[in-house]
């Protein structure tokens, strides 16, 4: 998986993520769910180009998405001693 930024600021992220990108699926949520997350989404621009753009606007992306990665990974640690 390749992670580039084509924006980073801290009330905004634009982002194309190329290989896996269906992980961001479970974040994307975390992130809808956050109140102080405005818009979180994926876009495919092109079919024959490799790479989806992530877009995530809020008062504070960097630190709304440290806390979604961290809930997805609780619930994965959850999910692994559930088996």
């Amino acid at each position: 998986m390749e992670v580039s930024f084509k924006k980073r600021s801290k009330t905004e992220w634009d982002l194309i993520i190329t290989g896996e990108e269906t992980i961001f699926n479970p974040i994307k949520k975390y992130l809808v769910d956050d109140s102080t997350i405005t818009f979180a989404g994926f876009a495919k621009e092109h079919p024959q180009l490799e790479g989806v753009k992530f877009i995530i606007k809020g008062s504070n992306v960097e630190a709304s998405f440290k806390k979604a990665v961290k809930s997805f990974e609780s619930d994965l640690k959850a999910l692994s001693k559930a088996l």
